[in-house]
């Protein structure tokens, strides 16, 4: 009745005022008020409404457009310190209004987002600076469970200001005393990642890396004190010298790029431990470097992240920090130029409850680790005030189906990256409060990676297809790959690199595993590996941890094919065979699996795996077939195994595979073993011969004789002396020419040699430190040089190989 009024209608009160009748008595008269005229008729309230609507939308639009206009002309403006992202955040001034509206401030950076995807970096980002004076100041805090922190500090200072800063934990500060205090927000700024693609070309920058754990023990179950070998104290495996003993280095470094790798993958990480050589010298060998950061916070060390409910803040900042300082960051508080990504961990869903049964864990727990390591290096790269190009962070899963998360839970890898981006993008869900915008940094700094043992012809169906329609954006790449059994390594990382290089997809590469056997493991996993180590010859030692341990030289592994089981195989080759008995299997992934259903099955002699037949899902196809006449026919996609066949394999090595498809140069013996002796050549002149031509020809045989060090021996006290017969005055080599008709020489001294057919045996002989041998050696000069000669109590003992060559 009262907005009737108000808009110009009659309205009768029912409890009527005499006083506000319509008719009263005037001096005994009765008189009659004639009803006011009614007001024009007015707007509704509707419409009226729908005005006041739009013009407070058009005052909004513009404080909206001022603030992002500030904004742009605030990021102009000279930065006072660098950082690697400036701020967002309430800034001074007239916008400090605009962005107290939390709602606003929202609306302002989905703005700044939709600009940042097209590359228009406008909208900055501030951090936190707060500085406290005072005389003695006495804390209290206490911590409610809305994570509500209140502190009140007491001053004997004579003036008094009250600041309240607001942060992402809703904290309330009262101070009493002499206060300067800065308050922002904590968005993240999108940084300068490595560029996807190849500089000044369109063309994808293709991953093409190895995995590197050089470690020296040669026996299993043996444990390093520090497997950090990115530090400067293992140079003489990576290096060009020992750090810890004179000596030269193997160069491991600079045997990669010889493979034709552009990239080295790490593991262990010790943070007091300097990195800047690594890096130095990767930069100088043309490589990049993927680093890995230790386990030993997430769920080794005392308080580790699972003792704190998952949550690795404190853990992994204090760890990043400290690789900041000791080699991550160049001198002028940039990246250093080498490092292109950091694992913040490597198969977590195997590390924490999920390392027992071999399955993921609980996703909730692994995510929030996770997530709070990555809040913790981003907050760590703030308080170092890093600018420039900065490096990727990545996980790498396990190839292993996640039952336990909520989406793609029968495709290998892809349920537990599904998990952690959900846990980025919405941190409460996993009851993480992030002190940095995780999503933010997420899309701009983060890819994806895994690890497996499958082949290419396996990967787009396992993974690749699912991955590039659920995670447009987030490139991943292959931290660990390699398949020992397939048929034809050459021909499978071709196919890897061939699909990373495809612009369809977003794989960017693989490391290849591994550069090492890692004789400490033992088992299955001494299956992979290029190289393994000498049992005689070594480049120098290392002191790691205060213990002494050898850089062996590198020598070549055989790559393990499927023959020993599966017979002669061939890749590209079709076997024809007129048989009654033949078998179809489809969807069959592999060659190896294809061999196997052959050995089942009596009546199959030889069979034929196709890689791509056209089938919906997984398109390979297994033929079967009996025994009879075999036609060999050239086909591309196929290969064909024939369990008995006389014909001889070629001998293939696991490293010149990698090199025919990364595109590398080689490596020679010298790269591998720059230690080992130099062959001496005898050349001994046969008779002339007469041939049937009746022309005279002359032909000389050269004997190449080269001794292989064996090891040092000294003989037992208590035995009577050995009946050795010893040449005396005779160099190195000379005993080696000696002694080439024997299978052993032994040097006691610079200059006596004996032979003999057998090693020293062990009832009589002891085996000694390799340095008890060390002497002046007699090799055929005018002055002696140090070498392994032994003593009059040391036999220095050696194997003899006598090869011949004719040369016309």
């Amino acid at each position: 009745l009262e907005d009737e009024a108000r808009n110009g209608y009659a309205s009768v009160s029912l409890d009527a005022d005499p006083a506000n009748d319509i008719s009263t008595s005037h001096e005994g008269e009765e008189v009659q008020h004639e009803r006011p005229a009614p007001l024009p008729p007015q707007p509704s309230c509707r419409r009226q409404w729908l005005i006041r609507i739009v013009v407070f939308g058009v005052f909004l639009g513009l404080l909206l457009l001022a603030a992002v206009v500030m904004d742009v002309i605030e990021s102009a403006k000279p930065p006072q310190q660098s950082h690697l992202r400036r701020g967002s955040g309430p800034p001074s001034g007239g916008r400090a209004l605009l962005w107290s509206v939390p709602w606003l401030k929202s609306v302002s950076h989905g703005m700044c987002e939709g600009l940042e995807k097209v590359n228009l970096h406008v909208c900055p980002t501030t951090t936190t600076t707060t500085t406290t004076t005072a005389t003695t100041t006495t804390e209290t805090a206490t911590t409610t469970s809305a994570t509500t922190l209140t502190t009140t500090s007491s001053s004997s200072t004579t003036t008094t200001k009250t600041t309240t800063i607001t942060t992402t934990e809703t904290t309330t500060s009262t101070t009493t005393g002499t206060t300067t205090t800065t308050t922002t927000t904590t968005t993240p700024h999108p940084l300068w990642p490595w560029p996807a693609t190849v500089s000044g070309k369109s063309e994808k920058r293709v991953v093409k890396g190895i995995s590197y754990a050089p470690v020296p023990i040669k026996h299993p179950g043996g444990m390093m004190p520090d497997d950090d070998f990115m530090s400067a104290n293992t140079s003489a495996f990576w290096g060009t010298h020992s750090h810890g003993f004179p000596g030269p280095g193997r160069k491991d470094l600079e045997i990669m790029r010889s493979l034709g790798a552009n990239t080295v993958r790490l593991y262990g990480n010790d943070p007091a431990l300097d990195h800047g050589e690594f890096l130095d010298e990767a930069k100088k060998s043309g490589l990049q470097v993927v680093a890995g950061l230790s386990d030993y916070p997430y769920v080794q060390m005392p308080g580790n992240c699972m003792k704190t409910g998952y949550d690795c803040y404190d853990h992994i900042k204090h760890q990043y920090a400290q690789n900041l300082k000791n080699g991550f960051l160049a001198s002028e508080g940039t990246y250093h130029a080498a490092l292109r990504s950091v694992i913040l961990m490597n198969e977590p869903d195997l590390k924490f409850e999920g390392g027992v049964s071999g399955f993921p864990g609980p996703p909730a727990h692994w995510s929030k680790a996770l997530i709070s390591a990555f809040d913790a290096v981003l907050s760590a790269e703030q308080e170092a005030a890093v600018e420039g190009l900065a490096p990727n962070f990545t996980v790498a899963f396990s190839f292993g189906r996640c039952k336990r998360c909520s989406h793609y839970q029968d495709y290998p890898s892809l349920g537990q990256m599904w998990e952690l981006r959900n846990a980025m993008r919405h941190p409460h869900s996993v009851n993480y409060s992030a002190r940095n915008d995780l999503w933010w940094a997420y899309k701009r700094r983060f890819v994806n990676s895994f690890n497996t043992q499958n082949s290419a012809s396996e990967l787009s169906h396992l993974f690749l297809d699912e991955y590039d329609k659920g995670f447009q954006g987030t490139p991943v790449f292959i931290g660990e790959y390699h398949s020992p059994l397939v048929s034809d390594l050459e021909q499978d990382l071709h196919a890897i690199l061939k699909m990373a290089a495809s612009s369809s997809t977003m794989l960017m590469g693989i490391s290849f595993f591994e550069f090492q056997v890692r004789f400490d493991k033992g088992g299955g996993e001494m299956s992979f590996g290029m190289f393994g180590l000498s049992d005689t010859y070594k480049v120098s030692d290392e002191k790691i941890a205060s213990r002494k341990f050898t850089s062996w030289c590198l020598e070549p592994v055989r790559a393990k094919h499927m023959n020993a089981k599966c017979g002669h195989t061939q890749t590209d080759v079709d076997y024809v065979i007129e048989s009654k008995w033949h078998r179809k299997m489809d969807h069959m992934p592999t060659a190896a699996l294809c061999c196997e259903q052959c050995h089942q099955h009596p009546e199959c002699h030889a069979w034929t795996w196709v890689r791509d037949a056209g089938l919906s899902g997984c398109p390979s196809q297994c033929w079967l077939k009996g025994s009879g006449t075999v036609r060999k026919e050239a086909k591309k996609g196929v290969v064909s195994g024939l369990l008995h066949s006389d014909e001889k394999q070629q001998i293939h090595y696991v490293h010149t595979s990698l090199v025919k498809a990364y595109g590398g140069p080689g490596v020679t013996k010298k790269q591998l073993c720059p230690t080992a002796p130099v062959t001496t050549t005898l050349t001994s002149t046969v008779q002339r011969s007469t041939t049937p031509s009746g022309k005279v020809s002359t032909k000389d045989t050269e004997l190449l004789v080269s001794a292989s060090w064996v090891g040092c021996f000294k003989r037992k006290l208590g035995l009577v002396k050995d009946g050795r017969s010893w040449g005396h005055s005779l160099s190195t080599t000379a005993c080696a020419r000696t002694c080439r008709s024997h299978k052993y020489m032994l040097l006691r001294g610079s200059d006596r040699c004996s032979c003999d057919d057998n090693k020293p045996p062990v009832l009589q002989y002891s085996h000694e430190d390799d340095e008890a041998c060390t002497n002046s050696c007699n090799d055929g000069s005018s002055t002696a040089s140090k070498g392994y000669c032994g003593d009059e109590t040391h036999y220095a003992v050696y194997s003899i190989e006598v090869k011949q060559e004719h040369t016309e």
